[in-house]
């Protein structure tokens, strides 16, 4: 058997429900077996977790690994940073992390195309989907919004690794790293939620290449009581009743920014000071751009320094952004695309 290339790390806590569905789509895999390993980093589990995953261990096809963590209060950052290093540990040979979450069902093709985009770039985040999506109209318009923006984003600002239209999705559901990537970055943070975003976040700054591949998909719990505090389940929880009540960015504003930042790179590789031109009159002055730039280890990362300190949009309601950015769509995208 050969040596799995790949690992992927979970942490559990508590889900003997939706646990054979990870399990039943990890063994439906469209790649060799063989290929990957699999640890589940099993966090104060009071319930039949450690039981179901032992039960599939012999039947399952893949190599399956576990771990544990003593009794404590929920740390999401905490229980994956501990799970990512429990499965490098475990499979020294694996030159590639993925992982996911165990309320969760990666598509069929997830591994196999995790690595194909791993092969042109550093970090790919996945598209994450909510089953039962329906049932929260206002989310699901919510979302929709966020990704047109961001394929705006993209068209306006093309990034060679990654090429347009994307996606917004950066969750713990769905990441995929290199393993010299991974352990460079130093890790999750050990922080009660969020260690995805800031993760990818400081991915960005160091200047990997960062990914959000529409191929790359899963489907995710869109249950209301969760097991991170503060997590998806809090924010469908607490999600506004009404269209007018949802902010979101305004996309006017939006569209500035993405021509700003496409400015930028194309004027980065340029040695003298940074003038920005008139029409971008945002809050970061010639010296700061210098300075960000000499600190930043490449391009990428000196564009991604400048976006994390000036990229503060104003808010407007669902109803407004949508019906501007319509407008910007067909005004600014190529006909068929704003159709």
């Amino acid at each position: 058997m050969h040596a799995p290339g790949v690992v992927i790390s979970i942490p559990v806590r508590n889900e003997a429900e939706l646990l054979p569905r990870l399990i039943d789509a990890l063994a439906g895999q469209d790649i060799c077996p063989s290929v990957f390993a699999v640890l589940f980093l099993f966090d104060s589990c009071h319930d039949e977790s450690v039981s179901v995953a032992s039960a599939a261990q012999e039947t399952c096809g893949f190599r399956m690994m576990q771990a544990h963590l003593p009794d404590g209060p929920p740390n999401a950052g905490g229980a994956r940073r501990a799970a990512c290093r429990h499965a490098l540990q475990s499979v020294p040979e694996a030159q590639f992390l993925l992982t996911t979450d165990a309320d969760t069902a990666p598509s069929p093709d997830w591994i196999r195309r995790n690595l194909a985009a791993l092969e042109e770039t550093d970090v790919v985040a996945g598209r994450i989907c909510r089953e039962n999506a329906a049932d929260l109209p206002l989310r699901c318009r919510q979302e929709t919004y966020l990704e047109r923006l961001h394929g705006l984003r993209r068209f306006l600002d093309p990034v060679a690794h990654d090429p347009y239209p994307s996606h917004p999705s950066l969750g713990g559901a769905s990441l995929a790293f290199r393993r010299k990537t991974y352990e460079a970055l130093g890790g999750f943070p050990a922080i009660s939620t969020g260690e995805d975003t800031a993760l990818v976040a400081e991915a960005r700054l160091q200047g990997w290449r960062v990914r959000h591949d529409r191929s790359v998909h899963v489907l995710t719990s869109a249950r209301t009581l969760g097991r991170a505090q503060a997590g998806l389940s809090c924010e469908l929880a607490a999600f506004p009743a009404t269209a007018e009540a949802i902010l979101v960015p305004d996309p006017d504003a939006a569209v500035i920014h993405y021509q700003w930042h496409n400015w930028l790179r194309r004027q980065v590789m340029g040695v003298g000071p940074l003038t920005l031109p008139a029409e971008f009159n945002l809050a970061i002055s010639p010296a700061r751009l210098s300075e960000l730039r000499k600190a930043a280890p490449n391009s990428d990362a000196f564009v991604e320094a400048v976006i994390f300190e000036t990229y503060k949009l104003p808010e407007l309601s669902l109803d407004r952004a949508e019906q501007r950015l319509a407008q910007l769509e067909a005004a600014l995208l190529p006909k068929a695309e704003a159709a």
